[in-house]
């Protein structure tokens, strides 16, 4: 079991902002590191994209259970936002380094404080 849980319960961040949080972590089986990355997908009509922004290494020392604290910089962009066509959905994914263990959590990227809808 991987658990993102992030400084304040914050889900909205401005451009640039630093992103704090840890990851709690009660694994099936030791694991040496766990990655944690800031990344955007496109949900919508066409091909789905995927970006990373970020990334963060939380070492495990082989143990199975415990925590370990993540920075991530939010970038410039782009926002989040809901169109009638497409949308841009910005996450928080963690995982073992054999990927047999991952979590999520959505948050917004945005200037205004909350996703654009277009």
């Amino acid at each position: 079991m991987l658990e993102i849980v992030l400084k304040d319960d914050k889900k909205r961040f401005l451009p640039f902002e630093v992103i704090e949080g840890k990851i709690k972590y009660d694994l099936s089986r030791p694991s040496n590191e766990i990655t944690v990355d800031l990344v955007w997908t496109t949900m919508g009509k066409g091909t789905t994209d995927n970006y990373r922004a970020d990334s963060s290494v939380i070492s495990t020392m082989g143990s199975n259970r415990g925590e370990g604290n993540f920075r991530l910089n939010a970038p410039a962009g782009p926002y989040s936002f809901s169109g009638k066509l497409i949308s841009i959905i910005w996450m928080i994914s963690c995982g073992t380094e054999n990927d047999k263990e991952i979590a999520e959590k959505e948050i917004v990227i945005s200037p205004v404080g909350r996703e654009v809808v277009v």
